[in-house]
């Protein structure tokens, strides 16, 4: 019987995906850092494979946040967010393209556009 990943592990796993590629980092280097392979990296951005704390602790480090951060601590624990989503081809693209929108009106253009699109309008 297969175990499913725990939503928790999910979030973590984003978190670093989102953090790594934000460094400009392959798998394959923060695996040589935290000391093991880059499939390893891959099973935890998954959320396969759980991070040890020391691992944890390590890629937050590198990576420049808290530990906690990474864990899903403090506001970020709390917030209503499917860090999975992250997982979904594209999804990162169109969210860094969303933040170098110039004008907060731009912005609630394209949530508008999005919205009706998921809703099938």
């Amino acid at each position: 019987m297969a175990r499913t990943p725990d939503p928790m592990d999910l979030e973590a796993g984003a978190r670093l995906r989102l953090l790594r590629r934000r460094a400009g980092m392959s798998q394959q280097a923060l695996g040589e850092v935290l000391g093991v392979s880059f499939q390893q990296v891959q099973k935890y951005e998954s959320g396969a494979n759980r991070m040890s704390v020391a691992r944890l602790r390590r890629a937050a480090a590198v990576l420049g946040v808290s530990a906690g951060e990474l864990a899903g601590e403090g506001a970020a624990a709390r917030s209503a967010v499917d860090w999975s989503l992250l997982r979904t081809a594209g999804a990162e693209a169109v969210l860094a393209a969303y933040g170098r929108l110039g004008s907060a009106r731009r912005r609630r253009l394209v949530l508008a556009l999005v919205r009706a699109l998921a809703e099938g309008g």
